[in-house]
């Protein structure tokens, strides 16, 4: 296999980036807490879009405007979810709804887990990419999630999701996944504390 930090952008694979909520435990915009001379949510399209060969969709919500504002001179699509109080799921769809029907795969991205590498996100793809029927899931804490990529025979899936529920449920009830090892993925912006790890 090639150097995985190598990889180069996946014809057919989309991203969505989830960076509608509220942040209601941190106290502030997660979006716009900055690490490394970025916004989280600058940061998380920057590692991801490479991967990208069918575009980026950033959904945004409560906080709308500064988002849109945050990454508008980035080479993303912007969808507004009007939804984004029900939470995660409203999301989802409606990022889902916006990218091509026609490709292979989505990547589903959150903006909160600042500590995940290029080289994580290579090592997902590839595993996608050796199985391509498969979902490709971070694991991690003893537990599976985003980021993760869902081949298009889940597209219909993610599209029934509603209120909180996120993708959890189609990844614990897939018939087959490919689990990547990633305990970077563990840490995430939620709560004040949070913000002392961030360095």
């Amino acid at each position: 296999m090639n150097d995985s930090s190598t990889i180069p952008e996946i014809h057919g694979l989309a991203g969505l980036l989830l960076a509608a909520g509220q942040s209601t435990r941190l106290g502030e915009p997660k979006q716009f807490v900055m690490y490394h001379d970025l916004t989280l949510v600058e940061h998380a399209v920057n590692q991801a879009l490479p991967y990208c060969g069918a575009g980026l969709v950033v959904v945004t919500g409560a906080h709308q405007e500064r988002v849109v504002s945050a990454v508008q001179e980035l080479p993303v699509d912007l969808v507004f979810n009007p939804d984004w109080a029900e939470g995660m799921g409203s999301s989802i769809r409606a990022g889902v709804n916006k990218i091509d029907e026609k490709c292979r795969a989505i990547m589903l991205l959150l903006c909160d887990q600042p500590l995940i590498s290029r080289e994580d996100y290579s090592s997902l793809v590839n595993t996608w990419v050796s199985k391509p029927e498969c979902i490709a899931v971070a694991e991690y804490a003893g537990t599976r999630g985003a980021p993760a990529i869902f081949p298009s025979i889940f597209r219909e899936a993610l599209m029934q999701l509603s209120g909180e529920e996120g993708a959890k449920r189609i990844i614990d009830s897939a018939p087959r996944i490919s689990a990547v090892t990633m305990p970077s993925a563990v840490f995430d912006v939620d709560t004040p504390d949070d913000l002392g790890h961030l360095s």
